[in-house]
């Protein structure tokens, strides 16, 4: 039934539209892309899981620190976080340190519309950290184009310097793009690591350094 489901979506959309009363689906839902027809008709469907931390005991869900929750239980979460930060990579996120009022999620790369009017996001300090290269800088472009209160986390030239010796050579077939969502300096920061090849990924930065940054 389900292979059957998957191979004529269209034809029973139509049907179902014709059918239905119009309170029984969600009709502004038209497209069929991104499992548009499972959430026009309320049918359950395998979604992205989102995975963050707890950085702040007083905030703590059952005693929960580690969550993973689907796409849509994230996008409903109620969590009192003042600070949200996004990081890139899975060991980074559980060696967070600890920080008040604050939440970490591992993000989910160039998908981060998927993140789009999530509840925990709105009105908050965010903060992304990404890998100190074209695509880290890019996602953050993408990130501030949904949410532009988004600051950069160790992701400057005074980090590029002071980490220069773990700098790596990391050849890209991407094209140099203009992105608004980036500041000037960031601009100027994406240059140079596009014509370098440059990068210099998030694991690489120290713990104490991270520390540091994090008297916010």
């Amino acid at each position: 039934m389900a292979k059957f489901i998957e191979q004529h979506k269209s034809i029973l959309s139509e049907l179902l539209t014709q059918t239905l009363a119009d309170s029984s689906y969600q009709s502004d839902i038209t497209g069929l892309k991104n499992n548009g027809f499972e959430r026009r008709y309320g049918l359950r469907y395998d979604q992205p899981l989102i995975r963050l931390r707890i950085l702040d005991a007083s905030l703590t869900i059952h005693s929960l620190t580690d969550l993973t929750l689907t796409l849509s239980e994230f996008k409903q979460l109620k969590i009192a976080a003042k600070r949200v930060f996004i990081v890139e990579n899975k060991v980074t996120m559980l060696a967070f340190p600890d920080h008040p009022e604050a939440i970490v999620i591992f993000g989910l790369g160039y998908a981060v519309n998927l993140l789009v009017d999530a509840q925990c996001l709105q009105g908050r300090e965010l903060y992304y950290w990404g890998d100190l290269d074209p695509d880290g800088l890019t996602i953050l472009s993408r990130l501030r184009q949904y949410y532009p209160q988004v600051k950069s986390l160790l992701m400057d030239r005074k980090t590029l310097e002071h980490f220069k010796h773990l700098v790596v050579h990391a050849p890209t077939q991407s094209i140099e793009k203009e992105l608004q969502y980036l500041t000037e300096e960031e601009c100027l920061l994406y240059q140079k690591l596009h014509h370098g090849s440059l990068r210099l990924e998030q694991e690489r930065i120290s713990f104490n350094y991270l520390q540091k940054s994090l008297a916010i």
